[in-house]
């Protein structure tokens, strides 16, 4: 063989590898269009869409699998729809309401009429203080003058102190009154949780 005859073999050889990784090229190339058209529903998308490529022309031969089912385009009059593929549900976003607030003068109502059921409710007067504190319903000047060891003032005092904030303050801001709910749940016993549910459905009913 000559060097002429070498050289051209070479440069066959050469084009046809080049022609076929650039065919390979223009598939997947045409297999993105497909498949584009698939993601926005786009006129003349066919409804499942199955695409194999063989790539060949490289130095690790691959074959690439396209699966993709029809999409829809999220519709600009309803922007909180998110459309997914048809065989999919279609959800919707939905605002998450604010916490419930409640009305301060049946609130306190409530608060004034339950006291006693809610002096007896065995809630540890220490994390009531603690939550209370937590909350900014109380200060800690307050919490002290409460939780004192050295005050003069009984166990039953010192509660009735704290429950009179308590509703002074829900007489003010009917959210306190959901905020003492919470508190109540929180400390987990069968009683205090029971004594959230009456006061609430107490104030349901008035």
């Amino acid at each position: 063989m000559t060097e002429g005859n070498e050289a051209s073999e070479i440069y066959t050889s050469l084009h046809e590898d080049l022609q076929v990784a650039h065919e390979s090229k223009v598939s997947l190339q045409e297999a993105l269009v497909e498949a584009n058209k698939q993601v926005y529903g786009s006129p003349g998308a066919v409804p499942s869409l199955h695409y194999s490529i063989p790539l060949d022309g490289v130095a690790d031969p691959k074959t690439l699998f396209i699966h993709r089912s029809l999409r829809t385009a999220p519709s600009l009059t309803n922007p909180t729809t998110t459309s997914s593929s048809t065989s999919d549900l279609v959800h919707e976003s939905t605002s998450v309401p604010k916490a419930s607030t409640f009305r301060s003068d049946i609130a306190h109502r409530v608060m004034t009429e339950c006291i006693a059921m809610i002096k007896n409710c065995g809630i540890n007067i220490h994390f009531l203080v603690d939550k209370l504190l937590e909350h900014k319903i109380i200060n800690a000047r307050e919490k002290r003058g409460i939780t004192d060891g050295y005050t003069k003032q009984t166990a039953g005092e010192r509660m009735d102190e704290l429950l009179h904030i308590i509703s002074s303050s829900i007489s003010m801001d009917g959210e306190v009154f959901g905020i003492f709910l919470d508190i109540l749940r929180e400390e987990d016993t069968r009683r205090t949780i029971g004594l959230a549910d009456k006061l609430m459905n107490k104030y349901k009913s008035i």
